[in-house]
């Protein structure tokens, strides 16, 4: 790094923490903004561990990049605590240095969040027992002295197991990670989890590891929906549905329209996505057309829902495509096709 932009990226470390703090001026504020154009320009320092952490909110997301923010959000206006963790990544600063930096925050709630942010750069590289070390460092909620937030740090292992298939440490690590708060994220963990040893043990792994008293078959859906149905693998989605019982069991026991709902779906999704898929139309058609036309799906029911799916699918088809359309019952869901 030259002198010049390592002299630049430390001031805005000490700028960001003022501005954090609320006790920052506007030339600083001009000076962050100025340095973090001109890193734009610099060859990138970091080792690609990510910036901040999986927001609670949307559980299934990704870390963001200094690549997918320069690239993507380059004129977005950021807070100072967004920029000091982009520096923190260009910087390539390890968990001391930037631990040095974090508690002179006083805010609990901007405090944590860079400690989450130490915490999850530790995990990608699976030093557990070093996030354990900064785990007590979380501080109470400042609105909330009860609440010690602790389980955040745990909550970051519990991914790293889950990408491992770590069974084991998972269910360990799940008892510290105060599941009743956002739920959601323990459920992400756990679809995960799910996923891995799929991936690893196929189909009868994830039939174990649902048998588990703190999984259950409801993630039968994080392989079935996550992995083909909206990534349009229809062909391999009809085969476990076909080769196996259970989940072809657990499918028509959520509801009986639920099979057709996930192969409808997966169709849609393998044209548009323009992948391989056998040519079910017809069958797809006459299952769609079973459906009661009093359940909900969204905006429409599910029955015309799937058939607006199904119709663009067959664009290239015209008799398919205006079957579809003249099955269709809602004239506001037929005005969603193109004439």
């Amino acid at each position: 790094m030259k002198p010049e932009i390592k002299e630049k990226v430390e001031n805005c470390f000490i700028y960001c923490i003022k501005a954090i703090n609320k006790e920052g001026t506007e030339e600083e504020k001009k000076y962050i903004q100025d340095t973090f154009k001109i890193l734009m320009q610099q060859p990138y320092q970091g080792a690609g561990s990510g910036i901040g952490h999986v927001h609670a909110n949307y559980p299934f997301s990704e870390r963001t990049t200094w690549e997918k923010e320069i690239q993507e959000y380059p004129l977005r206006t950021r807070t100072p605590k967004e920029y000091m963790l982009l520096f923190f990544d260009w910087a390539n600063l390890n968990d001391k240095e930037m631990y040095e930096y974090c508690q002179q925050i006083k805010s609990s709630m901007e405090y944590n969040f860079t400690l989450q942010h130490i915490i999850e750069n530790l995990a990608e590289i699976g030093e557990i027992e070093k996030i354990k070390e900064y785990i007590p460092l979380f501080r109470p909620d400042d609105w909330n002295e009860n609440n010690n937030n602790q389980y955040s740090g745990y909550r970051s292992i519990l991914r790293y197991y889950a990408k491992q298939g770590d069974s084991g440490n998972f269910f360990k690590t799940l008892k510290f990670c105060n599941s009743r708060t956002l739920p959601d994220e323990i459920a992400a963990a756990k679809a995960l989890l799910v996923q891995t040893i799929y991936r690893e043990n196929g189909i009868e792994g994830m039939l174990k590891i649902c048998e588990h008293k703190k999984i259950g078959k409801k993630f039968y859906n994080a392989i079935l929906w996550d992995l083909h149905v909206c990534q349009g693998k229809y062909n391999s989605l009809k085969k476990l549905i076909d080769q196996c019982h259970s989940i072809k069991a657990w499918l028509n026991e959520v509801d009986c329209y639920n099979e057709t709902k996930y192969l409808v779906s997966a169709y849609y999704f393998a044209h548009k996505e323009k992948k391989e898929a056998d040519d079910d139309f017809e069958e797809l058609f006459e299952r769609t057309l079973q459906i009661d036309p009093t359940i909900k799906n969204g905006v429409f029911n599910l029955r015309d829902s799937l058939l607006l799916d199904l119709a663009q699918t067959q664009q290239h088809n015209k008799d398919r495509y205006m079957r579809c359309k003249k099955a269709i019952k809602s004239n506001t869901a037929k005005r969603e096709l193109p004439h």
